[in-house]
């Protein structure tokens, strides 16, 4: 929590900061990481107000094989509902009136610089809940965000789906034994000096896993407004005039289809057979995913795997591009033996192991 006596305005420190010689002055961002996995998901409007309604398929009805003289038993298929929850995260930018004054002309560009951090620091946030969802488990912030692809990726399988540890339903007091997600094991044990990270596999298609948001919302994505100034006292009963912009975001993940995103979790680069171990699996987790749904198919990985995999194969991991080629393309990339994989700094370098 910021001290009461933090300035969560721009100070006349911060305009300095920004320019020289009467111009503004070319900020470069060294900290950040970058957004890719939002920048690819689509979005649709949720079915619901706050929440989103589907129904997904627990039983097939079964025909039966009988005699030219004999009856047939009706069967049926079993339908269950799931509802997916949004969250919601905003933001506020305040300006103090007295900067414009001194920045003149150049004060619309200033502004935009402090909001635009804004946006950037809210996009890599809403990444890292889509990737691992909620980080404060039982605290009042967990009902303010939206279960991501991880949390649900959070028990190994095999390629069809079967636990490999069968675990108590917390909901049904049922046993589980088979998981709809598939989650593939690459063997990194807890105690890997290296750590461990993932393989996420997101198909495209019109069941793929997709952003909701609110549907009578006036827009997607993260909404931005710039308002005009206004007064305010501060904690000291003191004066001033500022402009705030406000920044909201409030959406969900859907995965209509849950065999739409694969998970190779547990992968220590160093292990050794890890080149083949990580080939087979690649093949097993793109084989998992159903036939209609691997054109477009996306493959996400840290820098450490990519690192990792050109070590192992001793041989050049070949740098590519989607949009063309250079450094102005619009995402960078490397071929991972037969696949392309797109590199997410979101994707924790030291992830923790998976039962």
């Amino acid at each position: 929590m910021a001290d009461k006596n933090t300035q969560l305005y721009a100070s006349l420190s911060d305009v300095a900061a920004l320019t020289h010689e009467d111009d503004i002055v070319t900020m470069v961002d060294e900290w950040s990481k970058e957004t890719s996995i939002l920048d690819d998901m689509t979005y649709r409007p949720s079915n619901g107000v706050l929440d989103d309604v589907s129904g997904i398929v627990e039983s097939m009805p079964r025909g039966q094989w009988t005699g030219i003289d004999e009856g047939v038993k009706p069967s049926k298929g079993t339908w269950k509902q799931r509802t997916e929850h949004m969250g919601l995260i905003e933001d506020l930018s305040q300006f103090n009136r007295k900067h414009e004054q001194v920045l003149g002309e150049q004060y619309e560009l200033a502004r935009w610089r402090q909001d635009q951090m804004h946006i950037q620091s809210m996009g890599l946030e809403i990444e890292r809940v889509l990737l691992y969802g909620n980080p404060y488990a039982n605290t009042k912030n967990a009902e303010h965000e939206f279960l991501g692809f991880m949390p649900r990726l959070s028990h190994i399988t095999d390629d069809q789906g079967f636990l490999a540890k069968a675990f108590v339903d917390k909901e049904t007091d049922m046993q589980v034994t088979k998981s709809p997600f598939v989650c593939l094991d690459a063997g990194g044990l807890a105690s890997a000096k290296a750590g461990l990270c993932s393989l996420l596999f997101v198909a495209k298609g019109p069941l793929a896993p997709v952003l909701i948001y609110p549907k009578h919302a006036n827009g997607t994505g993260l909404l931005f407004e710039k308002g005009g100034y206004h007064g305010v006292y501060d904690e000291n009963g003191l004066y001033k005039e500022i402009a705030e912009s406000h920044f909201m975001w409030m959406g969900g993940l859907s995965i209509p289809h849950r065999r739409a995103v694969v998970r190779i979790a547990n992968i220590d680069v160093d292990k050794d057979g890890f080149l083949d171990t990580i080939d087979d699996l690649m093949t097993a987790a793109y084989m998992s995913i159903p036939q209609s749904m691997r054109g477009g198919l996306k493959i996400y990985a840290n820098s450490k795997f990519i690192r990792g995999y050109k070590k192992a194969c001793r041989k050049k991991v070949v740098p590519t591009t989607e949009g063309g080629a250079g450094i102005n393309s619009l995402k960078a990339t490397v071929n991972v033996g037969e696949f392309t994989v797109t590199e997410c700094d979101s994707l924790i370098r030291d992830e923790e192991h998976v039962d």
